[in-house]
């Protein structure tokens, strides 16, 4: 289960975002898994709240968005979303395509809290 060495660094992550914003805690946390990486989203919600025990994320909240495998077809170049039943270019019926999207895991948006009563969240780290 190597879900808990990437949960440890994006706990890590995750507080030197919110250092560098002068935070003091960080209130939830919105993570995008694609469906081909090699995450596991039911493992990171189980490990969740003992790997962020005692860390800015204790108590925070955890959103998970599943990012669909999206491929370019090579002979048209249609992207579209694939699905094991449907594997064929809808624009031309080839079977040749490329992976675009779905293999990843990133840390979409941080929510903070500071001591001067900015609550605000950061985009994109």
């Amino acid at each position: 289960m190597h879900e808990l060495s990437i949960l440890m660094g994006m706990v890590e992550t995750a507080e030197q975002y919110a250092r560098e914003q002068h935070a003091d805690r960080i209130t939830g946390i919105t993570l995008e898994i694609g469906e081909m990486s090699s995450v596991v989203p039911e493992y990171v919600e189980f490990l969740f709240p003992d790997v962020t025990e005692q860390t800015m994320l204790e108590g925070a909240s955890l959103t998970i968005k599943r990012q669909p495998v999206c491929v370019a077809c090579r002979d048209c170049g249609q992207v579209y979303e694939w699905r094991k039943e449907k594997y064929r270019c809808p624009g031309c019926g080839s079977e040749s395509a490329r992976i675009v999207s779905g293999r990843d895991f990133m840390i979409q948006s941080i929510e903070i809290r500071r001591e001067d009563g900015y609550d605000g969240s950061g985009q994109d780290h």
